[in-house]
């Protein structure tokens, strides 16, 4: 078992098993608890997800029983926990702590008893160019607090503390992981693997549209996999990025809670966009992430990032750097003219960057970036190279909101334990584009990729049209839609258009490979570049878009678009509508439906995936409502007003609470009820008194061997409630902050140099 600093860690092993069909991946994650104790224990586990993860369902199995977990406000989850521990029944709460971390609470685990605990979440599959990516998180980095944030404004509660696992493979003290993913295409798999982990073993079967991912299983005990490294894995699917729109039936008359179902079929709009326009001079501002979490692999992975970029610039460019840690830099008090003398320059300067400023102040260089007067003649584009370690993530975002058309901004997050909600967060708030690496992955694909988007004019008024099919006299239908076999759908079948040369005369396609920008061509000999749109607040009476606004469109980037249909009503077509500074640009798509259960999957495997579209655009009408972007808010980010923000809660429960999702205000709670006796014949103790509490085991997070290159030693302290302190010893980075924090725990800490 698991022991840090005298006492057990519960937490055992994590079994990761995801199942991948067309654009959606459906992931149940298993944790295994047991209590070596001789006293009934509270288990306290936080964990990240991809903050575009929708979390579904809760379920814990215990001594053979199996206890399937409800949704409830999340106030309300959280009183029932606390009745059911002191009455001495089984009590099992997930909530979501931010758009990226959640906690799972196991209450009164038996003495001597193994608990496992089951979440299910589905997101939207995403393509980088025309790649597939899956990227499962596995531990929460720690985060640097600025100094003059107050600790109570982001950690209300103790959650979870660090710890840098053993060195030496095996990590025989820690929770092991496993990891199993299959796939199913709607056409041929033509390249798999899993780029975390050289030991994983994966395959394309006989049938091409279908392949599989294994990690950590059936390996001998001197290769367990730890959670220390997050897991990617990399596909290649023929004509993956093929614009289409795909339907998915009603799952059901009502929702979890009982109500009647407001909403009927949803459609999904899916492609990564290929076409050229003309670009603009701009001015390149790149924050670099200098603090000392960033020693080691990963500040030379961005210096081979900001290599790269420099290699990459057009000509017609000016260009700097701001350096930032606990106080921020910049190379030239102004941006320079790209020519070769300020190339040679900035590469002697990129060089002998090294992560020696301490924490992670970001917020005074994007001021720096993004406050300032743009250069006459330029468009201005933020890059922010970072970890993601920060804890004031809604400032950041708040703040390219506030900015964003002034500049764009672009992010690249580094390394494991990232914050997914800071990078794409940042990114999306700032109409730019966001992409990850891993500590030691070859970087170049996301930086030309990343460039590609930025140097592009935006495009204005983006208009989704959704065209229903005139009203039949019909009853509606509540079946969940039949698959048949393991086709999940048709081969798309895109709309064909003429290339267009030059400048547009006509209309444009937002799909078309062949189409080329003349002037691009005459200043550059690279593939296209990208474009950026503006939101739009259109949409066709009784259609409910997912998001409300419409996000970035850029060639070679993934875009999707949700809508939820009136119940009863079909779509008929959907058209993608802009207006670019060389003329029009569109296209239209014919709806087809699809399915993700199979006639050759077990029942369990169909339930996962029943209205798995539903969920996933529900989740995004959710993310809509936390960002302030929602149709119940007037502009982008505005100030909420208290009666707004009720409105907005409101609004957030009864989509949770409809779905069965897990959201800012909604929880999963499950209660096992206890008074007679266990599966080995002891009699249950149940406990009167308000203030019984079980002792609380707090679960540590996996730190990555490599991070914050060398360690210091931290002499910290952190309160885990009942007025009990421990001291504890952990890494920091050199020239590290005065306050480091996890989410929901601070340490005052003073670094030993």
């Amino acid at each position: 078992h698991v022991c840090r600093y005298g006492k057990p860690v519960p937490l055992q092993g994590v079994h990761v098993e995801t199942k991948v069909a067309d654009m959606a991946a459906v992931t149940q994650l298993t944790q295994t608890y047991y209590n070596v104790e001789n006293d009934e224990i509270e288990a306290k586990y936080c964990f990240p997800l991809l903050e575009s993860s929708a979390v579904t369902g809760f379920r814990a199995e215990i001594n053979g029983r199996v206890v399937e977990a409800r949704v409830e406000e999340k106030m309300q989850a959280k009183q029932e926990y606390s009745e059911a521990l002191r009455r001495g029944d089984g009590a099992y709460l997930l909530e979501q702590e931010g758009p990226d971390i959640f906690q799972c609470s196991v209450g009164n685990i038996p003495p001597k008893a193994l608990v496992k605990v089951t979440i299910t979440f589905v997101h939207e599959l995403k393509i980088d160019d025309k790649s597939g990516r899956l990227l499962f998180p596995m531990h929460i980095a720690p985060r640097y607090c600025p100094t003059d944030v107050s600790e109570e404004a982001f950690f209300p509660s103790p959650e979870a503390l660090t710890y840098r696992p053993p060195s030496g493979c095996g990590f025989p003290n820690d929770a092991r992981l496993t990891f199993s993913a299959s796939l199913q295409m709607p056409s041929a798999i033509t390249k798999l693997a899993c780029t975390s982990h050289p030991d994983t073993i994966t395959g394309i079967l006989s049938d091409s549209r279908k392949g599989y991912v294994r990690l950590g299983l059936g390996m001998g005990s001197g290769r367990c996999v730890g959670l220390e490294r997050d897991v990617v894995v990399k596909f290649e699917c023929a004509q993956f990025h093929q614009p289409r729109c795909v339907v998915e039936q009603a799952e059901t008359a009502v929702g979890q809670d009982g109500t009647p179902s407001p909403y009927g079929s949803v459609a999904m709009v899916t492609m990564v966009p290929q076409f050229d326009l003309t670009e603009l001079p701009c001015e390149l501002i790149f924050l670099v992430d200098r603090s000392g979490s960033m020693s080691g692999r990963r500040i030379e992975q961005t210096k081979a990032a900001l290599e790269i970029f420099l290699q990459s610039l057009p000509v017609n460019c000016a260009f700097n750097f701001v350096s930032f840690g606990s106080r921020h830099e910049a190379w030239k008090s102004e941006s320079a003219t790209y020519n070769e003398q300020t190339l040679s320059e900035a590469k002697r300067f990129v060089r002998s960057m090294t992560a020696n400023m301490g924490g992670t102040e970001l917020a005074g260089a994007l001021r720096f970036a993004l406050e300032r007067k743009n250069r006459d003649g330029y468009a201005r584009q933020v890059f922010v190279l970072t970890d993601g370690q920060v804890t004031n993530t809604n400032d950041m975002i708040d703040l390219a909101q506030r900015y964003r058309n002034k500049a764009r901004v672009f992010t690249l997050g580094i390394g494991s334990g990232v914050s997914t909600e800071l990078v794409a967060g940042l990114a999306r708030a700032g109409r730019g584009d966001s992409r990850f690496v891993q500590d030691g992955e070859d970087v170049r694909s996301q930086v030309v990729g990343l460039l590609k988007r930025s140097l592009q004019p935006s495009l204005s008024d983006l208009r989704v049209q959704w065209t229903l099919a005139p009203e039949i006299e019909t009853e509606v239908s509540t079946q969940t839609g039949t698959g048949g076999g393991d086709t999940l759908m048709e081969d798309p079948k895109p709309q064909d258009e003429e290339p267009s040369k030059g400048i547009a005369s006509g209309v444009m396609s937002f799909f078309n490979p062949s189409q080329k920008n003349a002037q691009n061509e005459a200043n550059r000999q690279k593939t296209p570049f990208s474009v950026t749109a503006l939101p739009s607040l259109q949409t066709a009476e009784g259609v409910h878009q997912a998001p409300f606004q419409c996000p970035p469109i850029h060639p070679g980037a993934h875009f999707s678009v949700f809508g939820f249909l009136p119940k009863g009503r079909t779509l008929q077509s959907v058209t993608l509508k802009a207006l670019a500074p060389e003329g029009p640009i569109e296209i239209s798509l014919t709806p087809q439906p699809i399915s993700f259960v199979s006639s050759e999957a077990d029942v369990e495997q169909n339930k996962m995936f029943t209205g798995a579209l539903h969920k996933m655009a529900a989740k995004m009408m959710l993310r809509d409502l936390e960002e302030a972007t929602s149709f119940l808010h007037p502009e982008s980010g505005a100030v909420q007003s208290l009666d707004l923000a009720s409105r907005v809660k409101q609004e957030g429960v009864m989509l949770g609470m409809h779905f069965g999702l897990a959201s800012k205000w909604t929880s999963l709670i499950a209660i096992e009820k206890r008074g007679g006796e266990t599966a080995e014949g002891r009699e249950l103790p149940v406990f009167i008194g308000k203030e019984y509490k079980p002792p609380q085991r707090v679960v540590p997070q996996p730190q990555a061997p490599m991070y914050g290159g060398a360690l210091h030693s931290l002499n910290m302290t952190a309160n885990l409630g009942a007025a009990t302190t421990i001291g504890l010893e952990c890494g920091a980075p050199s020239g590290g902050s005065p306050m480091w924090r996890t989410s929901g725990v601070s340490y005052s800490a003073k670094a030993e140099k």
